[in-house]
């Protein structure tokens, strides 16, 4: 699933219509989604997510099952739908379960409080 197909559907399930892409430069993007979210309380795109907009995550989940004998239970594709529907009817705790970001330890204690899990130490 790429970037621009999710955004398509971020964009039809909230606007009703797709919002056309340009690329432009991060530091461009970023200004706008910042200001977009001080215009708007609860704007969806958020600064932070422009720096992950070009990745690509390939998964191949047959090797994974083979290796870990485990498979995924939920497929973003199926799910997107209803993760924006929760995001408008309960923004505010949308936002606030979204803000923390996982690869960032300064965020691992607001995680574990969240999921009721003693919190991580962190280790310099």
């Amino acid at each position: 699933m790429t970037y621009r197909h999710i955004a398509t559907v971020i964009d039809k399930q909230l606007f009703g219509f797709v919002i056309p892409k340009i690329q432009v430069p991060k530091w461009l993007a970023r200004l706008g989604a910042f200001f977009l979210s001080k215009l708007r309380k609860h704007e969806f795109y958020q600064p932070w997510m422009i720096e992950f907009a070009q990745e690509h995550y390939h998964f191949d989940l047959q090797e994974l099952h083979q290796q870990l004998n485990w498979t995924p239970v939920h497929r973003l594709k199926e799910e997107l739908p209803a993760l924006i529907q929760n995001a408008q009817e309960k923004p505010k705790e949308w936002h606030r379960r979204n803000e923390m970001r996982p690869w960032h330890m300064d965020d691992w204690p607001k995680l574990d409080k969240l999921l009721s899990r003693p919190a991580h130490k962190k280790t310099h």
